[in-house]
């Protein structure tokens, strides 16, 4: 059997005295006599919490076959029979075997610290200089004072390459562990804001993480992060020791490991390393940009100790998070799933933002939600407050819509967050997590289409029941239309009000009522609806197709999409995504990158012009059975995915399109619409059984028109809903021309009823209609990928 150390090396090098039979030697070390294994030694050190002397005897049941003790602790131990070490001090004993480890070990040794990305550069380096040697590194994240030495001493004789994590909370703290390790490469990944409850500044934190370099070997190397705003500082100290090699790592120009590009996406990254001057493609298999910038200084000290780096490559590509450090876990929850990304380890500024970043390049489904669940982050002293509120910043960039907190210090965070944001906040994160259990669901959008339907569905033939009793003669027809509607005279109208009451039933169930655009959404389509029912009402009551007066109407509509224009508004310039800093006051140009022209704050009259004009060009196109309604749903669906990813930060980057934060929960209205509208055609197809009426058509034209305006997509909409342009078109044509020469271009208008003059079937022109919107809407969604 091949042994880890012998019961005779391990009493000699820990000036210990034996006690019994002992065995030849041990397999392993142990310190935790839970996960102790068979022929392990176990090593009974007292902590600050526990005595691993209590836990003696547990040791020993779970197989252990050999114990290191203290002598104070030894009369306390009772009749053991099991062999012993008996020591002074089992900690001090324990670093002398480390140090023993590395005096008799002829492995390359490398040692890693920062104050992020420690443990997942330390995993990196494990696979990455497997294929070229046998590896020795620490489980889990054994990087202070025992850790260390029990990382040392577990070290075989045989080892290649030994990878070693070195933390601390205090200064003075690396410094003998590193002179235990004597590393020949050492990292400093990044200097950041943690632990900064013991310390007054970041160049303290740089000072006790330099402490790192005074343990390199003769002839060694320090890699350093050149990005790093520490990086003047950390180099001075490396060249006033004497380093040999003071190598750099990141995106800065000089440095000597240059990350040049990134690609990443949910599950991997692929990045373009300039090594020695030449530049190559490598894949991780972790996702993640600071997983990239910590593999520039893995790469670096695999080039720096032999490894070969055709190997090298093909490890990276193969690893995988670490537990609590980006982990996915995919949850079945009802009939749907949740992606769970665990970076539950440890928590500081930099390294919340690294999961925010990660969080942010998630794209969940279509239905789905992105959710950024926090507590509290620890040791941050007089700063507390302040790093706290400034993680508002990075999420509001993200564009993640829904922030739950638990803790004290998340109260900054929630104070600083605007409206927009979906904020819970809990003093615990017991009642957190219970929020968390019950809150999370497969999909909103899905739902609200359902609902919405089946409110229809539900309540639509008492509605038209009640609509025709009410009525009596119904929408009065035009006396000037096409023969063939007379003989829909009785068919009552305001069949709006079942779509609204879809639409409406199917949003407050589903939909964030504290998203601003929501809000502003819902008061046009019921502000246009409630204009529009005046206007059925006068029709049906005088029995004449003059309603409500034209110049009356359009002020109060113009008067509602303002003040819902203004509300969007206010709301994108506080959200507004850094390096974008007038979108909320600018006109977007479909087919152009980055194309913006900025109109202050005439901004409100145009996006005015544009709801109020969409919303009286469904009124034009509504007047054959059918023919409003599924070009309304073909455009709601577009607008749908347009919603979903203008909201999303990473389809957006990736489409190059302006991302509009907080826009993604409109797609859950156009999902309502989608299923108002379908309820609402079960009955409206021919011979309808009610009309939409102006209840209707001109709520849902404001509806998509404000999601228009909301999400910057203005004139892509007059491609969308390029039929409703058609149908106002004629109409402005038909009476501007007719009052110019007394003549008509058209028999009649809008434009479907010059095809029934023609003498198309109604069927034939509603069909022929629907086909061109579905043409328009291809045509809208494909400027989304043409750039």
């Amino acid at each position: 059997m091949s042994f880890l150390w012998t019961s005779q090396e391990m009493a000699t090098v820990m000036d210990g005295r034996p006690i019994g039979q002992m065995p030849e030697g041990v397999t392993g070390l142990s310190i935790d006599s839970r996960g102790i294994t068979e022929g392990e030694a176990f090593f009974a050190i007292k902590g600050d919490r526990v005595d691993g002397h209590d836990y003696a005897s547990m040791a020993i049941a779970n197989g252990a076959s050999l114990i290191v003790v203290s002598e104070a602790k030894l009369p306390a131990m009772g009749r053991l029979t099991i062999p012993m070490i008996v020591v002074e001090d089992v900690l001090a004993a324990l670093v002398k075997l480390g140090i023993a480890a590395r005096d008799r070990s002829r492995a390359r040794i490398v040692a890693v610290t920062g104050s992020v990305g420690k443990t997942t550069t330390k995993e990196m380096l494990r696979h990455a200089l497997a294929p070229s040697g046998k590896v020795h590194a620490a489980v889990a994240s054994f990087n202070n004072h025992w850790g260390v030495p029990l990382t040392l001493a577990r070290m075989p004789s045989d080892t290649d390459f030994g990878v070693f994590e070195i933390g601390m909370n205090h200064a003075d703290e690396i410094r003998p562990l590193v002179k235990m390790v004597r590393p020949h490469v050492a990292i400093i990944t990044t200097i950041a804001a943690a632990h900064l409850g013991h310390f007054n500044s970041l160049e303290e934190i740089a000072a006790a993480k330099a402490e790192i370099l005074e343990g390199i070997e003769p002839g060694g190397a320090a890699i350093l992060n050149h990005d790093n705003a520490q990086f003047a500082m950390l180099e001075q100290k490396a060249h006033e020791l004497g380093i040999s090699h003071v190598m750099t790592f990141g995106q800065h120009a000089k440095a000597d490991y240059r990350l040049a590009d990134f690609e990443g996406n949910a599950e991997s990254s692929v990045i373009w390393a300039v090594l020695n001057g030449e530049t190559k493609e490598f894949v991780i298999g972790a996702p993640g940009r600071h997983i990239a910038e910590n593999a520039m200084a893995v790469l670096g000290a695999a080039l720096l100790l032999g490894a070969d780096m055709g190997s090298v490559g093909q490890a990276l590509a193969e690893l995988k998070a670490v537990k609590g450090r980006g982990q996915r876990h995919r949850l079945g929850i009802g009939e749907g799933h949740l992606t769970l990304i665990d970076e539950s380890y440890n928590a500081n500024p930099a390294s919340v933002r690294a999961a925010i970043s990660l969080l942010a390049a998630t794209a969940p489904e279509l239905t789905g939600r992105r959710i950024a669940v926090l507590g509290d982050m620890l040791e941050m002293g007089e700063f507390s407050a302040q790093v706290h509120e400034e993680l508002g910043g990075p999420l509001l960039a993200s564009g993640i819509e829904h922030v739950w907190l638990a803790g004290k210090e998340m109260a900054a965070l929630r104070d600083a967050l605007p409206d927009s944001v979906d904020v819970q906040y809990f003093e615990t994160t017991d009642a957190l997590t219970e929020y968390v259990v019950r809150s999370v669901i497969p999909g909103d959008v899905g739902a609200a289409l359902f609902t919405s339907a089946f409110i229809v569905f539900m309540f639509g033939p008492r509605m038209i029941n009640s609509l025709r009793i009410r009525q009596g003669k119904g929408q009065p027809i035009r006396a000037d239309g096409p023969q063939t509607h007379f003989k829909k005279a009785g068919t009552p109208t305001m069949g709006g009000l079942m779509i609204l009451a879809g639409i409406v039933g199917g949003s407050l169930l589903w939909a964030d009522l504290s998203n601003i655009y929501v809000v502003a959404t819902l008061l046009v389509t019921l502000g246009f609806g409630a204009i529009g029912f005046y206007d059925d009402y006068l029709k049906v009551t005088k029995q004449t197709d003059k309603g409500f007066s034209g110049k009356a109407r359009l002020g109060i509509e113009f008067l509602i999409a303002g003040i819902a224009v203004f509300f969007m508004m206010r709301l994108a310039m506080v959200t507004e995504p850094a390096g974008n800093p007038h979108l909320a006051t600018s006109v977007a140009f479909p087919f152009a990158k980055d194309f913006l022209i900025n109109i202050g704050y005439f901004f409100i009259l145009f996006g005015g012009f544009v709801i109020v004009g969409a919303g009286n060009a469904v009124n034009l196109t509504d007047g054959l059975d059918g023919l409003a309604i599924v070009p309304v749903m073909i455009a709601a669906a577009s607008f749908g995915v347009i919603a979903y990813l203008v909201g999303n930060a990473v389809f957006a980057g990736y489409l190059q399109i302006n991302f509009v934060p907080g826009t993604g929960e409109l797609a859950v209205i156009m999902g309502a619409v989608i299923g108002a509208g379908l309820g609402f055609l079960w009955f409206n197809a021919p011979p309808a059984a009610i009309f939409m009426g102006d209840t209707g058509s001109l709520a849902l034209g404001g509806l998509i028109g404000s999601v228009a305006v909301a999400t910057k997509h203005e004139i892509v909409m007059a491609i969308i809903g390029g039929l409703f342009v058609m149908e106002t078109m004629s109409v402005i044509i038909q009476v501007g021309f007719f009052k110019m020469t007394g003549r008509r271009v058209f028999l009649m208008a809008p434009i479907h009823h010059h095809f029934e003059k023609l003498g198309w079937t109604e069927s034939q022109v509603v069909i022929r209609f629907w086909i061109i919107a579905v043409g328009l809407a291809m045509l809208g969604l494909s400027t989304l990928k043409l750039r």
